[in-house]
């Protein structure tokens, strides 16, 4: 009789596990880091290295290094005969409103920080004859937030504890083309093949282990887009750039698994589900101006178009509610070229430093990341090493978000 009662219980816990939490997840505002929000900021076009990071990511009109072929390809015609880049990056972001944190049962005293590093980017380019070829991988998106965890204790005992994880992120693999359209325009495409994971997982424990539950959800994502770009030359000292990133679509082939256990009874209820996801990216357009003072003095600066009121989101086939707002994004940065002699040897020194301002598309939070960028690099024959870093300000939100960003490059020109 017992078995039967509790089974009987068992059952009704797990509905109420599924049925209950949909309805109240559904009212929620998580504010930027929604499931599939990018870390840090959700206006990511290609992957800024240590030069472009260091300028306020303006880079569409100046390469610096082959990544500009992630958004303007059309600069690949103006570097080198040969070109080899590697980027390492340090990430650091906190979160306050994310999945079921400060948003149902798990409170935090304050924001929860995350740090991330990883070999971001890594590519080849050749120009031969006016023609420009980059081939390149990178990864442009992180999913990870901070792992939580609560407890409830009772005379000193954990009667019941919750663990929560997600991880992700979406590579990128980049063929780019460009071509010397006469001698004051340049043209550039490129070829994106996206993929990628997002893993979410939910467990709880009551009584220590007497009841499991689990809620597991993974996305794999695929897609494709183009990228492109125009670079006119209105002077030697003065050039202009156009750029666009087509709208894609992230699809996901998606797997849930809702599992309980309940070890008295020897019962272990298990509710799988798949089904396609899909997350529909926006049309991106921009423009950048790169005006060289003198020989040691550059200004460069870049707007960007985001069209994310046309973004979607769905998850295991029920659309999900994004209103999103369409944004422009600025990046600007100055440039001094300098000389350093180092063990007897002569090396360039350029210095930078920029401004970003990042609007963040969600329309009923209206928060904004202010960006104060700066770097350096050593150039020595062949060989460079630029080193940048981004420090981000949020407002708007209440909860003093923070970004920041660094970046080592090296690379190899002859």
């Amino acid at each position: 009789m017992f078995k039967k009662w509790f089974k009987f219980l068992a059952v009704f816990i797990i509905f109420l596990h599924i049925l209950i939490p949909l309805k109240v997840r559904a009212q929620l505002i998580i504010g930027q880091y929604k499931d599939e929000a990018p870390l840090r900021t959700w206006n990511i076009f290609g992957l800024a290295t240590g030069g472009s990071l260091s300028m306020g990511g303006a880079h569409y009109a100046h390469a610096f290094d082959l990544s500009s072929s992630l958004t303007n390809p059309s600069q690949l015609s103006r570097l080198p005969k040969f070109t080899a880049v590697l980027n390492g990056s340090l990430t650091i972001a906190s979160l306050f409103k994310y999945s079921l944190v400060n948003t149902g049962p798990v409170r935090t005293n304050g924001n929860s920080l995350l740090t991330l590093y990883s070999l971001d980017f890594g590519g080849i380019s050749l120009n031969l004859n006016g023609w420009g070829v980059s081939i390149n991988t990178s990864i442009l998106e992180n999913y990870d937030r901070p792992p939580a965890s609560y407890q409830y204790k009772e005379r000193d005992s954990v009667v019941y504890q919750l663990d929560f994880e997600q991880t992700g992120l979406l590579r990128n693999t980049n063929l780019s083309l460009s071509k010397n359209l006469g001698n004051q325009i340049l043209f550039g495409l490129g070829i994106n093949l996206v993929s990628g994971e997002i893993n979410k997982a939910l467990n709880e424990n009551f009584n220590q282990s007497i009841i499991i539950i689990t809620d597991k959800k993974s996305h794999k994502l695929k897609g494709f887009y183009l990228n492109g770009g125009l670079t006119f030359f209105v002077s030697e000292d003065f050039q202009v750039a156009a750029v666009f990133r087509t709208p894609y679509k992230k699809n996901s082939d998606s797997h849930s698994i809702l599992r309980y256990e309940a070890a008295p009874v020897e019962t272990d209820i298990k509710i799988t589900s798949r089904d396609a996801s899909s997350f529909w990216q926006p049309f991106i357009l921009g423009a950048g101006i790169n005006y060289r003072f003198s020989e040691k003095i550059r200004v460069v600066a870049d707007a960007t178009f985001y069209n994310w009121s046309k973004y979607k989101a769905n998850f295991f086939g029920e659309e999900k509610t994004r209103n999103f707002k369409n944004i422009i994004h600025f990046g600007t940065g100055i440039e001094y070229l300098n000389t350093t002699k180092l063990f007897g040897l002569e090396f360039e020194t350029p210095i930078w430093m920029g401004l970003c301002y990042d609007p963040q598309p969600m329309k009923n939070i209206n928060s904004t990341y202010y960006h104060v960028t700066f770097g350096t690099g050593l150039i020595f024959q062949n060989f460079f090493l630029h080193g940048g870093a981004s420090l981000g300000f949020e407002n708007g939100s209440g909860d003093g978000l923070r970004g920041r960003r660094v970046a080592l490059t090296l690379g190899y020109k002859r």
